[in-house]
């Protein structure tokens, strides 16, 4: 990130055990008894946390990075999953960059340019920083949702505890700001 940025962050800690009737939860288990593998897509709460940004100034944002821990924790005194791979879906509410262009007629994937999607990011364990050389303007709020892990050694079917400590990083300059 660029030197002259200015930088804030957010932590999200907690603990956890989701089980596949909880709101906004999809969890895949599969396996032998007490050592399932597990996939979880999951929304604390079933709308995630949003953060409000507030002041005088627009805020640009050009980048944001995390790093933390996600672990099982042990409901039971003898066993605990161990996450493999884990991520967060972050979306910046504000104003992305435009260009001029068009979707073509073959457009299998879905190409979104504009509106709600286009400012929505994974940070994760193996991509843990996004570079922007065009911001994010007039940022409003930072929405959390979708956690995505998945690992080996969920205890029971359908259900997995798990401890989470992440710190994101927002790099950012007020709107209208020069180096």
């Amino acid at each position: 990130m660029d030197h002259c940025m200015n930088s804030f962050q957010i932590r999200l800690q907690g603990a956890s055990t989701i089980a596949s009737g909880d709101p906004a939860t999809s969890i895949r288990t599969w396996g032998t008894l007490g050592q399932y593998y597990f996939s979880l897509d999951w929304t604390a709460g079933g709308t995630g946390s949003i953060y409000n940004i507030e002041g005088f100034k627009n805020v640009d944002i050009y980048g944001a990075g995390v790093s933390g821990i996600v672990q099982g924790y042990s409901v039971s005194t003898n066993k605990c999953a161990v996450v493999t791979d884990w991520g967060m879906s972050v979306a910046l509410n504000g104003n992305p960059p435009l260009i001029a262009g068009k979707t073509s007629t073959v457009d299998a994937y879905g190409i979104v340019t504009t509106g709600t999607g286009v400012c929505r990011y994974l940070l994760s364990k193996n991509t843990n920083l996004i570079s922007l050389n065009n911001p994010i303007s007039s940022v409003k709020s930072i929405s959390f949702f979708n956690f995505h892990v998945q690992g080996i050694g969920a205890e029971f079917l359908n259900q997995i505890s798990l401890y989470y400590d992440l710190n994101f990083t927002f790099y950012y300059k007020y709107e209208g700001e020069n180096d």
